[in-house]
């Protein structure tokens, strides 16, 4: 049996078996087998990646300087072409949704400029991939100083533009990290917040121009698996913004594949390819299509037009070439030059009456948006959708107005109780039945209009109306 133990090599009779706490005594073997190699002769193994250690020294410290209760970073699940990771922002502990897209960079190197800044290099087509999310971050580890720095991706992009119009013909740009991230935490949370909020914004005031469209069919999944190469340009004509702004983009730009390119490239479609790409995140791809269909706006209706400036401002916002501020200034230009459109006046009277808290001023704007929608209902050139549209408007106008004034009522009514005053039982039951009215008409006039969207077959409206009407 021994002889049978030695031929098959090392086993427990020949295990050392030191005693406790004897373990540093055997420095050059691994404990117990005296008959494995020592360490120090394991052969050639493989070093531990440089890029990768820095890669995840830089997510540990940039976990460690955000506060959970106002950040939540998320890895990229898969490999990426130029994003790391995403900031999602938190308010009150609850999630928002709107988040910064963030580039992780490591370096060795501590040396600085001569104003204090870090520089380090990026590939040009990073930076524009990185332009195409939201909230852009380039953020830069320090290693030897465990440093965390950054930069908006937009700002640098306005900053090349200033200094170096052809930088895009470049393969590579220098960034410069001026600040440190521990100190513009409190900036950075505003900032994806404040910008997150404005792109949900954008994206829902596009939304609503596309109920102009006259829709030719149902827009679902059922009824898109039907379009031939024969029917593809006239349907996307006719409803290529909607279809978007349904939640089929990549399906549009597929169908568009089906039509011929002279056609193609037409004003309505290359402002529907752009809405498309825009909708898809590729802000690059959106502008290039807005650039062919400006080319054309004399071919646009008027309210393409419109649609063509917004989205424009839009990707010129997302892709850096603006700031909040100036989006907002050309919002407000758009705006004025939308009050000669009588919808568009409705619906800016509607935002102002619901903010207003002067009553005298709120009723008077009331009166001006259903005189406004009366005229509106009338005219034989608006299409169904925006005529519904305009009931929606009118119905979450004057609904709430009335609910909320019978509601005052019956809270006076209990208050004069409380305090001892005698109340009239017949002005008690004209409170509550004020009330149950209103509440009855808001909910008949919802039902009608909730099935007067679905014959229309335009989700958006099918969408609006349930919401509005507390659906």
């Amino acid at each position: 049996m021994l002889a049978t133990a030695r031929r098959q090599g090392p086993s427990l009779v020949s295990m050392n078996l030191p005693n406790a706490g004897s373990r540093g005594h055997v420095p050059r073997s691994l404990w117990g087998y005296k008959t494995l190699m020592p360490i120090d002769d394991l052969g050639p193994l493989p070093k531990a990646d440089d890029l990768i250690t820095g890669e995840q020294e830089s997510r540990a410290a940039l976990r460690s300087a955000l506060d959970h209760r106002r950040f939540r970073l998320r890895d990229e699940p898969e490999s990426d072409a130029g994003v790391d990771a995403s900031l999602e922002i938190l308010v009150d502990g609850s999630y928002t949704n709107c988040r910064s897209q963030l580039q992780l960079k490591s370096t060795a190197d501590e040396s600085r400029n001569v104003d204090g800044s870090v520089s380090y290099p990026i590939d040009v087509k990073n930076l524009n991939y990185l332009l195409n999310g939201t909230s852009p971050i380039y953020v830069l580890y320090i290693r030897p100083r465990g440093e965390l720095r950054f930069v908006w991706a937009v700002d640098e992009r306005r900053r090349l533009d200033d200094e170096n119009p052809d930088w895009m013909d470049q393969k590579t740009i220098t960034v410069r990290f001026h600040r440190l991230l521990g100190e513009a935490i409190d900036e950075i949370h505003g900032r994806v917040l404040q910008e997150g909020l404005l792109l949900s914004d954008i994206a829902r005031r596009l939304a609503d121009r596309t109920v102009s469209e006259t829709h030719t069919l149902h827009i679902d999944a059922a009824t898109l698996k039907t379009i031939d190469a024969e029917h593809a340009e006239d349907v996307l004509l006719a409803n290529g913004l909607s279809i978007v702004t349904a939640g089929y983009p990549d399906y549009v730009l597929r169908v568009l594949g089906m039509v011929p390119r002279e056609h193609a490239l037409s004003g309505r479609l290359s402002l529907v390819r752009a809405y498309a790409e825009f909708a898809l995140g590729r802000v690059t791809s959106a502008s290039a299509a807005l650039q062919d269909a400006a080319v054309q706006s004399d071919d646009l209706a008027s309210e393409d037009r419109r649609f063509l400036a917004q989205l424009q401002d839009a990707c010129d916002f997302q892709s850096g070439l603006i700031t909040v501020d100036e989006f907002a200034g050309r919002e407000r230009e758009l705006a004025e030059q939308d009050l000669s459109d009588p919808v568009h006046r409705l619906f800016v009277l509607r935002e102002q009456a619901l903010r207003d808290t002067d009553m005298t001023v709120r009723t008077n704007r009331m009166a001006e948006a259903a005189q406004i929608g009366g005229e509106i209902l009338e005219r034989s050139d608006v299409s169904p959708a925006v005529k519904l549209t305009v009931k929606l408007h009118i119905l979450h106008l004057e609904a709430p107005m009335e609910m909320s004034q019978a509601l005052a009522s019956a809270t006076k009514i209990a208050m004069q109780r409380a305090f001892g005053f005698s109340i009239d039982e017949i002005e008690i039951e004209r409170a509550a039945t004020q009330f149950g009215d209103a509440a009855f008409r808001f909910d008949n006039e919802g039902e009608a209009l909730i099935a007067e969207a679905a014959a229309i077959g335009h989700p958006l409206l099918f969408g609006s109306s349930g919401i509005r009407v507390g659906r």
